[in-house]
């Protein structure tokens, strides 16, 4: 049991080590064709040591086709290109507490409704609201749990090319918001 998850797990972090996804069509072929080797790992004149690394082997492939399998179902949920920079009627809930400065409030907004026609399908996505030039003490302030219908512009996630930096794509691929953007009009 040990040996299958930590071959599991090694496929896992084999697909992480791969600088890009590779091709559906290997992704469901790999463990097909492992899956024959692991047909004489049913007879009992295999030993025991091939049955094993035929089990590991398969289990490896497993794993590496199903990181592959999530890392596409997440990629696929990003905001379409043609919808860059374009402005988006959004209706839904702001999750988590707003962090306030100076300039503005930064919040994640979970989208329940597009009401743009033919408008991208989106989830999550981390907006900002600038304050109007010195009225940020007259402005509703929002608050989790609160539905609100707004106007935006998005854009999907960007990290910086620093490699020691912090990688900011990679977090919001963590936390599921699949584009960044700012409020257009106050509410």
């Amino acid at each position: 049991m040990r040996l299958t998850l930590i071959a599991f797990c090694l496929g896992v972090w084999w697909l992480q080590q791969q600088p890009e996804l590779p091709p559906a069509r290997w992704l469901w072929l790999l463990p097909l064709l492992l899956s024959l080797l692991w047909l004489p790992v049913f007879s009992h004149a295999v030993a025991e040591f091939t049955r094993r690394l035929g089990i590991a082997l398969l289990c490896v492939a497993l794993g590496f086709a199903w990181a592959a399998w999530r890392a596409d179902a997440r990629l696929a949920e990003r905001l379409p290109a043609q919808w860059q920079g374009v402005d988006i009627a959004l209706v839904g809930v702001i999750s988590d507490l707003p962090h306030a400065n100076a300039r503005g409030e930064r919040f994640v907004f979970d989208v329940e409704q597009v009401t743009t026609p033919n408008g991208p399908v989106l989830r999550r996505i981390q907006l900002t609201r600038y304050w109007p030039r010195g009225s940020a003490d007259r402005v509703a302030r929002m608050r989790a749990g609160e539905r609100w219908q707004l106007t935006v512009r998005v854009r999907m996630p960007y990290g910086t090319s620093n490699p020691h930096g912090f990688d900011l794509e990679a977090w919001m691929l963590e936390h599921g918001i699949n584009a960044s953007g700012y409020v257009r009009e106050t509410p």
